[in-house]
């Protein structure tokens, strides 16, 4: 893999006022060069390569080449995100060119303005989770495609949430010991969290409570079942923010004594 230094994993709406936003993992210094002519035109010469490779395949190797090229996309759309959070636009040619060489490929990478990021649209791991539902790449694919829809998730549509929230719970079921499943059940609270405020800022007693709930059982239900890893620290934190959010959203509501 050329792109093998921008790591961006799912840890956002995470921040107590914000989305969880995909947290660059920019390690490198300001001076280093992130996408060059040598590296992007390397990038596509292998996209290109594998999509030759599966006009002939059999179901197994194409299989397996849908997830190859799906993670080539998914790396582009992470080092072209770390280009323009470093950049800017220094390198707007060769983003450009990343973009519409992708495209000819059948390979759509999307900017978020909103998430400061561009975002691979995850077809090829989808097309991989369809051919091959319990291939050695399902577990990989079907998070790759859960995060796609994680950022790119309409958070005031109740109906979107909760079947996003079903889709991560499908997930936990079938991929209980995959390692991104701790990820995937943060994930799952968040839903709960974003259900809880639209339901609280709608004035729906009954729902807000139901997803309450929710959100509490689903950040503890992290912090058990991963005691010691990252992603316990991680709920843990998270719930101690929903636990003052819900505090601060009570104590609002309560009314005020009158003045004397």
């Amino acid at each position: 893999m050329v792109v093998t230094h921008a790591g961006i994993r799912v840890l956002s709406r995470l921040a107590s006022a914000s989305m969880l936003a995909f947290i660059l993992m920019a390690s490198s210094l300001a001076s280093e060069v992130i996408l060059s002519s040598e590296n992007l035109n390397e990038t596509l010469k292998q996209m290109q390569r594998i999509q030759q490779g599966m006009e002939n395949a059999g179901p197994d190797a194409r299989a397996d080449a849908l997830y190859q090229l799906g993670m080539h996309a998914r790396d582009l759309a992470a080092l072209l995100s770390e280009e323009v959070a470093l950049y800017d636009s220094q390198q707007g040619g060769l983003i450009q060119l990343a973009l519409d060489r992708t495209k000819q490929l059948g390979l759509n990478l999307d900017w978020f303005a909103g998430k400061q990021r561009f975002i691979y649209d995850g077809k090829a791991f989808a097309e991989y989770v369809q051919i091959a539902p319990d291939g050695i790449h399902a577990g990989e694919s079907a998070y790759w495609l859960l995060e796609t829809e994680f950022v790119r998730a309409v958070t005031d549509d109740p109906a979107a949430l909760k079947l996003a929230a079903e889709h991560k719970g499908e997930y936990l079921q079938r991929f209980p010991q995959h390692a991104n499943a701790p990820e995937v059940g943060i994930l799952l609270a968040i839903d709960y969290r974003d259900l809880w405020r639209l339901y609280r800022s709608g004035s729906d007693a009954e729902n807000a409570a139901l997803y309450r709930g929710q959100t509490l059982n689903q950040f503890r239900r992290v912090i058990e079942q991963y005691a010691g890893a990252k992603q316990a620290k991680i709920a843990q934190g998270l719930l101690a923010r929903f636990e003052t959010e819900f505090r601060d959203s009570a104590d609002k509501t309560d009314p005020q004594p009158a003045e004397k």
